[in-house]
């Protein structure tokens, strides 16, 4: 008689829910087999007889798991690891390789119980500071949150729809200038990105760094930058429009004859910098077109 269980069946005894004579009989041989949270090195082969299984079901052959994606996976808890073994591969079966693209989408509910929410449909890739899911995830200086996969922290996420530009790739990851940084992500094949032509601008020949201004003011308004950003020689940025510096004194409610729209001089051009818009002085960057 081959039997087995995952109760402690002396403390069953004890409790009188197992009969002893029973366990007796059955216990000649016993074999321990660890739970899965203390051998997480079985996971990998767990995962690709899964696979296999699935895409027999589907009468697809697949190739497996990509390198990245079982990184991904071994990295992630407990659960989430099970669900990928025992559900996630029936999903994706169909492909060739499982990639990173269908879990892109995994974030943690920060504001809620912390838990990581179940793979979706995403707007975002996370940004990192090298080309590997091992990584750190990008740490905003204006957030200073360390970098993190939680859902309200925009500063280590590209949206879709975003433009800037890029100034390296290695292998199947993407790297741009993003709040001051070199940034990297997971863009497999290119399949991630549209290329286009616009307008560039890079700090001028000559300057070490440039400051960065979350508004156009004139100078008699304020001359404030954003202390906790700068953006360094080399690095460039997309320019949406060149604006002149003006801002709309209103001081009382429901006074429009007062109201006054004050304009200056200084020129600045208006550039995607992370998640948002700032600008640049014209005076401080060189344009390169297309």
């Amino acid at each position: 008689v081959l039997s087995a269980t995952s109760r402690n069946l002396p403390d069953e005894i004890s409790a009188g829910r197992f009969r002893e004579d029973l366990f007796y009989r059955l216990n000649v041989v016993p074999v321990r087999l660890p739970p899965l949270r203390e051998r997480r090195e079985d996971l990998p082969l767990l995962a690709q007889a899964f696979l296999r299984e699935f895409a027999s079901e589907n009468q697809k052959p697949v190739a497996g798991y990509s390198s990245e994606a079982m990184d991904l996976l071994q990295r992630s808890d407990l659960r989430t690891q099970l669900e990928a073994c025992t559900d996630f591969p029936a999903a994706v079966a169909m492909a060739e390789r499982l990639h990173l693209a269908p879990i892109a989408g995994d974030d943690r509910d920060c504001q809620g119980n912390g838990s990581l929410q179940p793979p979706q449909p995403a707007n975002f890739v996370y940004l990192r500071t090298a080309p590997s899911f091992g990584a750190p995830l990008f740490n905003d200086p204006g957030l200073a949150t360390g970098g993190t996969d939680c859902a309200n922290d925009w500063g280590d996420k590209a949206v879709t729809g975003q433009d800037f530009y890029r100034v390296d790739r290695q292998g199947d990851w993407d790297a741009i200038w993003y709040a001051g940084s070199k940034v990297w992500f997971y863009d497999p094949g290119g399949r991630d990105v549209v290329g286009t032509a616009g307008t560039v601008v890079t700090p001028k020949a000559g300057a070490m760094s440039i400051p960065v201004y979350g508004r156009a003011y004139p100078e008699s308004i304020s001359t404030a930058t954003m202390t906790q950003y700068s953006i360094a020689a080399g690095q460039r940025y997309v320019s949406y429009e060149k604006v002149r510096g003006d801002y709309y004194d209103a001081p009382t409610f429901n006074d429009l004859a007062n109201y006054h729209l004050i304009t200056g001089n200084t020129e600045f051009y208006l550039i995607r910098f992370n998640h948002r818009l700032a600008y640049l002085k014209a005076s401080d960057v060189d344009v390169i077109q297309n």
